[in-house]
């Protein structure tokens, strides 16, 4: 719910392709497409990281989430 509610009105799905729960106590790793979709344009890949980030911030401040990096 984090992540649509701050992703956008442009956002069509949100998938969960992965779930890996031996991180560590209480912690679980989730990963997420996300798929937005202007019905009048195609979106710039400034505009898509823009509401990738936005849905990221939300999940942060609402849940808790921690972004996984390489």
């Amino acid at each position: 719910a984090a992540l649509r509610e701050g992703a956008g009105a442009l956002l069509e799905s949100i998938t969960l392709f992965d779930c890996y729960d031996q991180i560590g106590a209480g912690k679980v790793s989730l990963a997420f497409t996300l798929t937005f979709r202007a019905a009048d344009r195609t979106l710039t890949a400034g505009e898509v990281s823009a509401m990738r980030e936005a849905a990221t911030a939300i999940a942060v401040s609402k849940c808790g989430a921690v972004v996984r990096t390489a």
